[in-house]
């Protein structure tokens, strides 16, 4: 009966690591969904202050701000590259009030 009792107790102890495990997982998944709210929020504030006073935002993120510009820039070639793309496909490329519609890609 002892060796009875000792694969119990181990069992026991197994599965009380494996309650832990999934605790300590779910902890750190509300960790993580609670640092990606707040990188989005610091973006909403970015973005905010870009649209609100492009000039301070310059002043105190220079370097990034200018990637920021070089990144939208990448954003519309791309865009247009899709509805040039949909255009040869004889697709329609947009959707009513789309943004990146094909009339706005041409138009650049």
């Amino acid at each position: 009966m002892a060796l009875l009792d000792k694969l119990k107790a181990a069992g026991g102890a197994a599965a009380e690591k494996a309650k832990d495990a999934a605790e300590i997982g779910k902890l750190k998944l509300k960790i993580s969904s609670a640092e990606n709210e707040m990188k989005s929020v610091y973006g909403a504030m970015g973005k905010k202050l870009m649209e609100e006073n492009a000039e301070l935002a310059s002043q105190l993120f220079g370097e990034d701000v200018a990637k920021i510009a070089e990144l939208k820039e990448q954003i519309e070639a791309l865009t247009a590259q899709i509805a040039a793309v949909k255009e040869t496909a004889g697709e329609p490329c947009c959707e009513e009030a789309a943004e990146g519609c094909c009339a706005e890609a041409k138009e650049e």
